[in-house]
């Protein structure tokens, strides 16, 4: 029979994985897929907790009750999504407790629920061409791993997130024509905003994440000292 510990030990797993590889597990309680929840591993080592929207039954106009708690234990509204940027150096137990209490009197999970996994992004993948930068490294230097291990692996595309809770900076996907695709995203509303380019893998993706990067802190305004959130998605 399934009970609390088991979930919270499913929980520490997933939050000692993603700091493993630097990126993001996510959980939902079996039969509700709206009650979820996500350890999110910035490169800095960093973590941010994510949970679903708590349901609102009818009474759609309303704040549902699940959000004052989330409020008031430091949970941030975002896109479909709150976010809890937790202190540097709080263990996996520690978060593992977070993200349940949340599940529950956030989100109403049944004391019974039963968490599965529902997906997995990993920040460092294993066609990596090198080691992975250290943790404190600038941006450019992650921004450049995960671009030359993007074109090592030949599919799929990656996330750039930043900021405390992230939110994201850029996109690049791998074409059809095995090209990448360089896609920086403003803040607030794209509007018109247009800048995507395209690159062959065999050219010089230093070169190209020195001018993304360049984009994201000279253009876009995004911070040189905020953690960023890497992930890939193999598509």
């Amino acid at each position: 029979m399934e009970t609390a510990n088991d979930n919270v030990e499913r929980l520490v797993d997933a939050c000692e994985r993603a700091l493993g590889h630097r990126g993001v597990v996510m959980f939902e309680c079996q039969g509700e897929e709206r009650c979820w929840t996500a350890v999110c591993v910035n490169m800095d080592r960093s973590i941010e907790l994510r949970v679903g929207e708590p349901s609102r039954g009818w009474r759609r106009w309303q704040p549902a009750p699940g959000e004052t708690w989330l409020r008031e234990h430091g949970f941030q509204h975002r896109a479909g999504a709150w976010s809890l940027p937790v202190a540097y150096g709080a263990t996996p137990r520690t978060c593992a407790d977070l993200m349940l209490a949340a599940l529950r009197d956030g989100l109403g999970m049944p004391n019974d629920g039963v968490l599965v996994e529902r997906l997995v992004h990993p920040g460092l993948i294993s066609t990596a061409p090198g080691p992975p930068p250290p943790a404190d490294a600038p941006h450019v230097e992650h921004i450049a791993h995960a671009l030359e291990s993007l074109a090592a692996h030949g599919r799929g595309k990656l996330s750039v997130e930043g900021g405390r809770p992230v939110e994201t900076w850029a996109w690049v996907f791998v074409t059809n024509k095995g090209q990448l695709e360089l896609s920086p995203e403003p803040p607030g509303d794209p509007g018109e905003y247009e800048r995507d380019w395209w690159v062959d893998p065999g050219q010089d993706l230093r070169a190209e994440a020195v001018k993304l990067t360049a984009i994201l802190h000279d253009e876009l305004g995004r911070s040189p000292a905020d953690p960023i959130l890497v992930t890939f998605m193999d598509l």
